[in-house]
């Protein structure tokens, strides 16, 4: 039994044209996000689910690829092979910038963790300080990695202090927001000492900051969310946005 539309069939042409259309834009889409510099509402999520279609070799990842691309009458091999070479420099595409910046970002993703040192050193004048949490408040798993950001169950952002703090998209480390971001991403989020220490007028480097990655700020207080900072004891997180009821 046929499992496919006849290519021969002028009917089944007519009715899978619209099916690959639909296919091939969304493989248009991931190419542009990983290499042209896009739309205002691109964001770097954007960028790192762009390079995963593209160029992870296996796993879910790459039978998303095969599946897009069949359905859009395009070899995965080859869509694979090209991207590649893209990164590589071996085929001129798109903005040397924004190749440049997915190059950063794709090396970033691949890189191994460092290992914990033995000893312990002492950290850096100013810098935000890892607040002690009791044992009894448990933070959610993490479930998924994407650019620098460890994404927990909740949605709230960690990035290990280990981990290089660079991104295309992202404020640069030693700038006012990326200070404040860097403060909001400790394991246990931020105290407000830390974010104080971080600027001054930290929170509206913090909607600013959130308003460009599309991330929401988050308050707690003695183990649950609160609407707002209660004192010094309040922890603040960044989270995936979420939607919003109609």
């Amino acid at each position: 039994m046929a499992t496919r539309l006849d290519s021969t069939d002028p009917h089944a042409d007519a009715a899978r044209r619209p099916e690959q259309s639909l296919w091939a834009a969304v493989i248009l889409h991931a190419v542009r996000d990983a290499f042209d510099k896009g739309d205002a509402f691109r964001i770097e999520l954007d960028r790192v689910e762009a390079l995963r279609f593209l160029l992870t070799p296996r796993g879910a990842w790459a039978k998303s690829r095969e599946h897009a691309c069949y359905s859009a009458g395009v070899d995965p091999e080859r869509l694979h092979e090209w991207a590649l070479k893209v990164m590589d420099g071996k085929v001129d595409y798109g903005q040397p910038k924004e190749v440049q910046a997915s190059r950063d970002l794709w090396a970033a993703i691949n890189s191994p963790p460092r290992k914990a040192q033995p000893t312990q050193t002492r950290p850096l004048e100013g810098a935000p300080e890892e607040p002690s949490e009791p044992v009894s408040i448990p933070l959610p798993s993490v479930v998924e990695t994407v650019g620098i950001f460890d994404v927990r169950e909740d949605g709230t952002l960690y990035c290990p202090n280990d981990r290089a703090f660079v991104g295309p998209s992202l404020p640069r480390e030693n700038s006012q927001q990326g200070r404040v971001l860097r403060a909001l991403t400790m394991k246990r989020g931020g105290t407000i000492n830390a974010l104080r220490k971080a600027h001054p007028k930290w929170e509206q480097l913090a909607v600013e900051v959130c308003r460009r990655l599309d991330l929401e700020l988050t308050y707690r207080h003695d183990g649950h969310e609160v609407a707002a900072v209660v004192d010094a004891e309040t922890k603040v997180f960044v989270r995936r946005r979420l939607p919003r009821a109609a």
